[in-house]
């Protein structure tokens, strides 16, 4: 098709889809990001899953209407760079980053879409700054499982080990695109459709030697030196609370936070509550914003980003 025969509406909605890549670096530490929309729009800022990228928003960010949505490749993650050494990859982590690139973007203001982890990392960073976050989007997940004061010393030395353990593994290298591709896909943390795969590999997946691998820092696999307890919980619950941030809360019915222990659920629910979060649920899985439901997912959080009564 040519150009000419383009309405320049449908233009317009073409480029809307395709994102500007961006980076960030910090004293040499660089984070990749794709931003799209156009300038003027509700500032959002969007954090994908363990394991994912930005990608995990290629789907949703392009549907959400006068909006200007920064999906960043987490540390670690996607195009992002690897922490040297030994550093691990705790849930506050990348939070100074993320209000550093707020600011670069020179957004005073602005929401937060997390998903999974960056749902985890989405909650404790809005306590940060509560009163700079316009919104707070969680899906599939809010609260990582909580750890026992007594624990902490054991916590400690598990992480050390894991990470030094890690240090010394490779990555599993397959023999072709698409069998990594089904790798991914047969996840026993979250499997995938063949599309969401796809779209995840396209900042994800690496090859040499005409070998393929998902080159994510094989450190994200080993636990935090230091968790959440439910004394540290309530001070993050009061910051938010207290700002009266809008919050929602999406879950998936075969989702990680509905297939958890009836504990866990009710700990996640009783967190929704405390900070005053409406929860919807989706007959979808882990990855509700890029599968089945994201259309759905998409008209959820536009009208709970402008309409004031949604919240």
């Amino acid at each position: 098709m040519s150009h000419s025969s383009i309405k320049p509406d449908a233009a317009t909605a073409s480029a809307a889809c395709l994102p500007i890549e961006k980076h960030f670096t910090f004293n040499g530490f660089t984070y990749a990001a794709q931003l799209w929309g156009e300038d003027g729009g509700l500032p959002v800022i969007a954090l994908h899953g363990w394991l994912d990228n930005s990608g995990s928003f290629a789907r949703l960010a392009p549907q959400l209407k006068g909006v200007q949505c920064l999906a960043l490749d987490l540390s670690g993650h996607g195009l992002s760079d690897h922490k040297i050494g030994l550093d691990d990859y705790s849930l506050w982590s990348d939070t100074a980053a993320i209000y550093a690139i707020a600011d670069k973007m020179g957004w005073d203001q602005f929401a937060l879409i997390g998903h999974s982890r960056g749902a985890m990392m989405s909650f404790l960073s809005a306590a940060a700054y509560p009163k700079r976050i316009s919104h707070l989007i969680m899906i599939d997940a809010i609260m990582p499982p909580l750890v026992e004061n007594g624990g902490v010393i054991e916590r400690m030395t598990r992480s050390i080990e894991e990470i030094s353990h890690r240090l010394e593994r490779q990555a599993t290298h397959f023999s072709s695109r698409q069998e990594a591709i089904t790798a991914r896909c047969m996840s026993r943390y979250a499997p995938v459709t063949q599309e969401t795969a796809e779209q995840l590999a396209q900042r994800g997946l690496s090859e040499s030697n005409h070998q393929f691998y998902w080159h994510a820092d094989s450190k994200l696999w080993s636990l935090s030196a230091v968790g959440l307890s439910f004394e540290m919980l309530q001070s993050f619950v009061k910051q938010i609370s207290d700002a009266s941030v809008p919050c929602l809360l999406l879950l998936g019915e075969e989702g990680l936070v509905k297939q958890s222990p009836p504990e866990f659920i009710a700990q996640c629910e009783q967190l929704a509550k405390d900070i005053s979060a409406r929860i919807d649920y989706f007959d979808d899985g882990h990855f509700l914003h890029m599968e089945k439901s994201a259309e759905t997912v998409a008209q959820t959080i536009q009208r709970f980003l402008f309409t004031p009564d949604s919240k």
